[in-house]
């Protein structure tokens, strides 16, 4: 291994932890939804003929609303960023392959089988449990394996609305055009899959009965630990969350019992990173409090709802998008004036204190070539009006 990635992935290990963790939480939360909602599904599917066909079918069109859109529709639809609209997302797209493999598999019992179980004086409700459902299990278990490992590569996008998880390297990565960073996102999340994938295999074996014939042998008494491997992976995603792996671990948690924690977010480009990073930094210098880094959250109106709806404490804004785009006002030429009128905007309209500015002007600029500028008296970008028909 090269000693610059040696050293990239030891300095990132503690957040890698953390990372894996909230992924771990995203899939196994999701999956464990859509596994109670999905199920029950399929079994009504299987015995409603008249309802299978819509059910399918609306279940059919939540696959093809892309990931980004559906975090974005139920961004706005639960008006919050983190784990919430996350889950939700994930779960609507883990229901088609586990309703879907559930149907099928009630419908591949042999009707030879169904007669003997109504001969024997089965109920329906006992046919269903003590004959269709162990019949159809590695068929539902194969939904359920489909809809985990595509569970975990979708919550790589949970980055984008502030859920955390491994794609925040991913996003932090592009946005820097940083591959270390994609890297470490991407390579752990395909790992993740692949164990997720085998923990359900495993879990799928161990339910099934042992013969007489194999009783007391090693396959026999490995079963039970193959069944306590989800639960094992979702305990260690917990652990991974609550339990930060850095060198400071016992000071982060000392400040939170004490102190509390403070919620930096930031918008999703390069200047917003550094910024948030520089407020994280100082804060956590110069007081006792925790730091819990919100970045890449999107754009103005994802950070300001987070906001205003307390689910971050503080992110760095302009006072011009302040005033238009959020207060949705003219431009004011004094920034000492759009300073004074976006502070008592946000304190009357959302609760919401303006801190001092920062001490730097970020106004857009437009650059010309030099010749072009004396050639045509430009000074101010008013005067490229007379000719803005005309330039590229």
């Amino acid at each position: 291994m090269d000693q610059s990635w040696a050293t990239f992935l030891v300095e990132r290990l503690p957040e890698l932890w953390v990372r894996t963790g909230e992924h771990i939480m995203l899939t196994g939360a999701s999956t464990g939804i859509a596994i109670c909602v999905g199920v029950p599904l399929g079994i009504l599917a299987a015995r409603a003929r008249r309802l299978r066909g819509p059910l399918l079918g609306a279940i059919g069109i939540l696959q093809t609303v892309p990931s980004l859109a559906m975090l974005a529709i139920l961004l706005t639809l639960t008006q919050k960023i983190g784990a919430v609209p996350a889950v939700i997302a994930l779960v609507l797209y883990a229901l088609l392959p586990i309703v879907r493999n559930t149907l099928t598999g009630l419908q591949g019992v042999p009707d030879d089988v169904l007669e003997a179980a109504r001969g024997i004086g089965m109920t329906e409700r006992q046919k269903l449990w003590m004959v269709q459902m162990p019949l159809a299990l590695p068929v539902i278990v194969a939904g359920i394996r489909t809809a985990a490992v595509v569970g975990v590569g979708i919550a790589t996008l949970s980055a984008f609305i502030g859920a955390g998880g491994l794609g925040q390297f991913i996003n932090r990565g592009l946005a820097l055009s940083n591959t270390s960073l994609i890297m470490l996102g991407a390579i752990p999340a395909a790992l993740l899959a692949l164990f997720v994938d085998f923990a359900i295999v495993a879990t799928e074996w161990g339910l099934r009965p042992v013969h007489q014939i194999d009783s007391g042998t090693l396959k026999a008494k490995l079963k039970p630990a193959a069944l306590v491997l989800p639960p094992l992976l979702i305990a260690l995603g917990f652990v991974a969350y609550l339990y930060p792996l850095n060198n400071s671990s016992s000071q982060r948690a000392a400040a939170q019992r004490h102190s509390g924690t403070i919620r930096v977010a930031s918008k999703n480009f390069t200047e917003q990173l550094i910024l948030g990073e520089l407020m994280a930094q100082l804060i956590e210098t110069h007081t006792d409090l925790a730091v819990d880094r919100r970045f890449n959250l999107g754009g103005t109106m994802i950070c300001h709802g987070a906001l205003t709806s307390g689910e971050v404490d503080l992110y760095a804004e302009y006072t011009g998008t302040g005033l238009t785009a959020v207060l949705k006002q003219d431009a004011i030429s004094d920034p000492d004036e759009t300073l004074r009128v976006v502070r008592e905007g946000y304190r009357q309209r959302f609760n919401v204190e303006w801190l001092e500015p920062l001490g730097f002007n970020n106004t857009y600029a437009i650059t010309v070539r030099r010749e072009d500028a004396r050639r045509r008296g430009w000074r101010t970008i008013s005067d490229l009006l007379a000719e803005a028909g005309s330039l590229r």
